[in-house]
């Protein structure tokens, strides 16, 4: 991978970051998976920029067709297609000069999933 190819992965996984942050404060669905996970407070959720995997997101990766391979690359697609953040809420893995260089969602049971695979999983209680 060329520093070009990361930098336009980089914002890609940014755009992407910010997509799910504003399907977090609109989707009653993803209220009900921060409380399955005991995280009531909507101003952690906003600090630590966490974003929601709903039924929107799916709509917008169904329409980029195109982007499948590099959706896949990333993690954000399995092999066969399928999306591996859905229902997760999403929180946003920076790098130190605030780059989206991964996302790690957590499902409503706790399990992780990080993207690309690579990314550090988070291992915080939100919570707390």
């Amino acid at each position: 991978m060329t520093p070009t190819d990361k930098i336009l992965d980089w914002k890609l996984l940014g755009r992407l970051a910010d997509f799910m942050r504003a399907c977090a404060q609109n989707d009653p669905a993803a209220k009900d998976v921060a409380a399955c996970l005991g995280l009531n407070d909507s101003s952690v959720m906003e600090r630590f920029g966490v974003g929601f995997a709903g039924e929107a997101f799916s709509k917008i990766l169904s329409r980029e067709e195109s982007m499948r391979g590099v959706l896949t690359d990333l993690g954000i697609l399995d092999t066969a297609g399928r999306e591996r953040l859905r229902g997760c809420l999403v929180l946003p893995s920076k790098d130190p000069s605030g780059n989206v260089v991964g996302l790690v969602g957590i499902a409503p049971d706790g399990g992780q999933v990080s993207c690309p695979p690579s990314t550090a999983l988070v291992g915080i209680n939100l919570s707390a």
